[in-house]
């Protein structure tokens, strides 16, 4: 490591930004270390935990390799590439487009220029432009199994699911044995409710990585979808057992268990993710959404105005405690929910607000 810090001082046009950046990674490992020491089951903090030390072996790997080109006077549109791809890593996505188009000047036919100008323009929300570099990747290298697949997701962000499916699929044919292809694919097809090609799609990630639990959840999640909740429930049991803190686990199941109608499962399930993550706002919107159904309006008030306290710009939870306050005449206060729940994208409440509100 002190060999690395050395060569990141030869180079000073690198080395403050990526040093001030590399110590904020570092700064980020040890607070996820401690929230996962604390609580080990703390799902997403260990999760971003192993992200983030991928991202931080990969830093150095990038720098490194920058110095390494430095010092033997390479290209400079390979200079130049090392640097932007570094700046990825620290996310300084506008410098990095910057030197990515300096390399691109250098040498217009590298492939993996445009890759990483398109993964920079990507998480600047930028999805058009990063996919005519996704597209400009293709036509140099054909076989970029990334390229279709970031192209996919840059598609998906934008809706056009079809266009998502036809890379992911493309990328699946590329390598079969990727098991993010088919994961990509299977939410795409969720979304256009494939729902029966989405759960054959979950089902090969499963094959491909079997104690993957987050996977078994999206099935089940589908599979919720699809009323088969048996096989949504057998799918969250294996994810609690693989990984006992995944509240997402508990959460699926729990509605799995409602739409059986087995609400006392249902109830301990959903009580279980929030008790893993107390702020999690989905479960209390579901505890709602059954206390409505079994006519307890009160309660089921008191558990959507949880759920909007977490997120205040959740349009179901204010649509349904509007119609819990309809069905005990407290019209004023339903309309102020109507409204919000409008204001949030659930079109369907104008009709309400046309009806108890003008």
């Amino acid at each position: 490591m002190k060999t690395l810090f050395l060569l990141i001082g030869l180079f000073s046009g690198i080395a403050s930004a990526q040093t001030r950046g590399r110590d904020a990674l570092v700064a980020k490992i040890d607070t996820l270390t401690m929230l996962v020491k604390v609580n080990p089951k703390n799902v997403i903090a260990a999760l971003d935990l192993k992200i983030e030390s991928k991202r931080l072996n990969t830093l150095d790997s990038v720098i490194l390799l920058y110095a390494q080109a430095s010092k033997r006077g390479a290209d400079n549109g390979l200079i130049y590439s090392w640097k932007g791809r570094a700046e990825i890593l620290i996310e300084e996505y506008d410098s990095a487009i910057t030197h990515l188009s300096e390399a691109i000047k250098y040498e217009p036919n590298i492939a993996d220029y445009y890759y990483y100008r398109g993964r920079a323009k990507f998480f600047l929300s930028k999805y058009d432009a990063a996919i005519s570099d996704f597209t400009s990747t293709i036509k140099l290298d054909s076989n970029s199994v990334a390229a279709y697949d970031n192209r996919g997701t840059a598609e998906h962000q934008l809706h056009r699911y079809d266009s998502a499916i036809t890379d992911f699929s493309k990328a699946i044919q590329l390598q079969p044995n990727i098991k993010y292809g088919y994961i990509h694919r299977a939410i795409a097809r969720e979304k256009i409710h494939q729902y029966d090609s989405s759960v054959i799609d979950h089902s090969k990630a499963i094959s491909i990585d079997s104690i993957d639990a987050q996977e078994y959840v999206n099935r089940a999640d589908v599979e919720v979808e699809l009323q088969q909740y048996s096989a949504a429930i057998n799918d969250c049991t294996i994810a609690a057992q693989l990984q006992p803190g995944n509240e997402f686990a508990y959460n699926v199941r729990g509605l799995a268990f409602f739409g059986r109608e087995q609400y006392d499962n249902a109830l301990s399930d959903f009580k279980k993710a929030i008790e893993i993550r107390p702020g999690f706002a989905l479960p209390y919107y579901h505890l709602g959404v059954m206390k409505a159904k079994q006519g307890l309006h009160k309660e089921a008030i008191e558990y959507l105005t949880q759920c909007i306290g977490l997120d205040q710009t959740y349009a179901n939870a204010y649509y349904e405690r509007g119609l819990e306050k309809i069905e005990l005449k407290e019209n004023t206060d339903a309309c102020s929910d109507f409204h919000q729940a409008f204001r949030f994208g659930k079109l369907i409440s104008y009709t309400f607000i046309h009806m108890y509100c003008e």
